[in-house]
């Protein structure tokens, strides 16, 4: 009961991002449109989209048990990891595509956000700010990753393999020569959004990044 009652707060924040990812994104998301969520999971995203707004979408996964629950839910899914499966489509396949914390889990990051930006014109990004202000103190005072409602695991346990700050994705774009559509910062809480000073109190960030002008 007690190794129950300790990870029930790191559910409910993962349940609270998801949550607020969805409505951003599906309030984004043009009604009609084809979507590819990679990284889909249980397809929530995808469900309401269909639901909201009559998306085709489909979606990658590489979890059997999560293709399974899509399966059931009569959504279209590929079984297999987020690099390879973007070569199974051929350009603009898609309006939008879909990296809901997924970014941070996948190597090349720049060349799997290019490919994805030539099977669809949008590219929606959301993902956890590394920079946050507790990231920072935790590294500056105790040489250690942080341990905060941002990364609730410890470093043992963490799933993410490119962290990225929002400072780091901003000059990325900037560099890449993507226009930056909109975007959304959220404090640690998950819920306040940040207007000022975005690379320090932002916990998590959503993008929607579209392609350079041609």
């Amino acid at each position: 009961m007690k190794a129950n009652a300790s990870r029930s707060p790191i559910l409910a924040r993962s349940q609270k991002r998801r949550q607020i990812d969805l409505e951003i994104m599906v309030d984004w998301i043009r009604p009609g449109s084809r979507v590819l969520d990679l990284g889909c999971g249980r397809g929530v995203l995808l469900d309401e989209l269909r639901r909201r707004k009559e998306v085709y979408g489909v979606g990658v996964d590489h979890d059997p048990t999560k293709v399974g629950v899509c399966i059931r839910k009569g959504l279209n899914i590929v079984q297999g990891d987020v690099a390879g499966s973007l070569q199974r489509f051929p350009p603009d396949s898609f309006d939008y595509v879909v990296f809901s914390r997924t970014l941070e889990m996948i190597g090349e990051p720049a060349r799997t956000l290019g490919l994805a930006l030539t099977l669809a014109p949008s590219v929606l990004v959301g993902a956890i700010n590394r920079g946050f202000w507790k990231n920072r103190f935790s590294f500056l005072w105790g040489g250690r990753t942080a341990r905060n409602e941002v990364y609730p695991l410890p470093w043992e346990d963490l799933p993410l393999t490119n962290h990225l700050s929002v400072g780091e994705f901003l000059a990325f774009v900037d560099r890449s020569g993507y226009r930056l559509a909109a975007s959304v910062y959220l404090a640690g809480d998950w819920e306040t959004r940040c207007t000022r000073w975005v690379s320090w109190r932002a916990g998590y960030a959503i993008f929607h990044l579209q392609r350079p002008p041609a």
